[in-house]
C-alpha cells in the first residue's frame, strides 16, 4: 500500500452545468484551496470531495496531479474538478457545495493548528493584474474547458481583482480572484458567442 502524500497545493473546483456536460453548458464555477496545515492526503481529499458531491443527482469528477515546473523541482499541485448538473432539481448549487468544502477545510485546518502543524505558503500572492489574470485564465481553462481566453477587463477591488474575459468564439466570462490567488467565483455571462466584430461592451 502506497503512502497517501499531501500535495503542496490542493484546489477543489466546483462547476455547475446544464446537461449534457458540454463545454458550452458550463455556467458557473468557484474553488476552495486547501492549505498544508489541513494535512489532507491527496487520495483522502478526493474521497471527501466526491462524497460531498454525491447528493447531486447527476455528476462526474476529474482529478489531476502535476508538478508546476518541468521535472520534479516545483511544488506538486492537485486539482479536483467536480461537475454537477444544476438543472435536475436536486437543490445542489455551487454555493451549497462551496459551503461544504469550506467547512471541511476549516475543520481540518483547525485540527492541524491544534496539533501544532504550521502553514506553508504554496500560493503566490496576487500582487498585480498579471498574476490575477494568470490565476483566472488557468481557472477558465480547467473549469470551463475553454481555449485561449483573452482578458477584456481587469481591475483591482477591495477584495482582490475583478476580471472579465472572452474565449471560444466570443463566450464571455467574469469572476473574482482574491489577494491570495483563489478564484472566489466565475461565471459565463452570455448564452451564445458574442459577435467577435463588436467585442465586449
Amino acid at each position: 500500500m502506497g503512502l497517501n502524500l499531501q500535495p503542496d497545493q490542493q484546489r477543489v473546483i466546483v462547476v455547475a452545468s446544464q446537461i449534457p456536460f458540454e463545454t458550452a453548458d458550463l455556467t458557473e464555477a468557484a474553488e476552495v484551496v486547501f492549505g498544508r496545515v489541513a494535512g489532507i492526503g491527496g487520495d483522502e481529499l478526493l474521497n471527501e470531495a466526491v462524497e460531498i458531491l454525491q447528493p447531486a443527482e447527476c455528476y462526474y469528477y476529474e482529478e489531476r496531479r502535476r508538478r508546476k515546473e518541468w521535472g520534479s523541482s516545483g511544488p506538486e499541485v492537485q486539482e479536483i474538478v467536480l461537475h454537477f448538473a444544476a438543472d435536475v432539481g436536486s437543490g445542489i448549487t455551487v454555493a451549497v457545495l462551496l459551503a461544504r468544502l469550506k467547512a471541511l477545510r476549516d475543520r481540518r485546518e483547525k485540527e492541524g493548528r491544534a496539533q501544532g502543524r504550521s502553514e506553508v505558503k504554496a500560493i503566490r500572492a496576487t500582487e498585480n493584474a498579471n498574476v490575477a489574470w494568470s490565476y483566472f485564465s488557468k481557472h477558465l481553462l480547467t473549469a470551463f474547458k475553454v481555449s485561449q481566453p483573452r482578458a477584456v477587463e481587469i481591475r483591482q477591488t477591495d477584495e482582490g481583482w475583478y476580471l472579465r474575459a472572452e474565449a471560444d468564439g466570443g463566450y464571455a466570462y467574469e469572476g473574482t480572484v482574491d489577494s491570495e490567488g483563489r478564484v472566489r467565483y466565475a461565471r459565463r455571462v452570455n448564452d451564445k458567442p458574442l459577435d467577435t466584430g463588436m467585442g465586449l461592451s
